[in-house]
């Protein structure tokens, strides 16, 4: 997992993993107006509420992460950032979009999935070999989260 981490810019504690944690936190307060895109909903809140603690830039980055949370990838629509690399952000949603997806279900058990990657191809995978024949929802999730990957050019191989 260690590469993992590397490979984003993450490093334990740091401030794009704070970004992150937070994000993952915050990503459904779009929720209180409405789902259907509440992932915009949330963004809106989260670029346009004061938040104590946090800079603009910061800011940005988290309504950024909500907004990039789910449906299609208008990567066009990403906005600019002057304290935060383009490919860190985007890894960041990588892996949001990601947790999100696995934790759909909100378990207490969680799948024993390992991420891999390798430039720019990210590998999902599990040593448990039916863990997409038991999870046939998360399958299906995991299908059209491909899909929008590739629309963007990103490269997610599930095993």
């Amino acid at each position: 997992m260690s590469q993992t981490h590397e490979a984003l810019g993450l490093k334990k504690k740091s401030e794009l993993f704070s970004l992150l944690e937070w994000s993952a936190l915050l990503h459904e307060v779009g929720l209180s107006i409405s789902y259907q895109a509440f992932h915009r909903h949330s963004s809106y809140i989260l670029n346009h509420t004061t938040m104590p603690g946090f800079n603009s830039e910061q800011q940005l980055v988290l309504a950024t992460l909500a907004r990039f949370q789910r449906k299609s990838l208008k990567l066009q629509e990403l906005p600019e950032f002057t304290l935060f690399k383009k490919k860190h952000i985007l890894g960041l949603i990588r892996i949001l979009r990601l947790s999100i997806l696995v934790n759909g279900q909100r378990n207490e058990e969680l799948l024993p999935l390992t991420l891999s990657i390798e430039e720019d191809k990210w590998l999902l995978s599990s040593e448990q070999d039916d863990w997409l024949e038991q999870n046939k929802l998360l399958q299906a999730d995991l299908q059209t989260e491909q899909a929008y990957w590739e629309s963007a050019g990103w490269q997610l191989e599930i095993q």
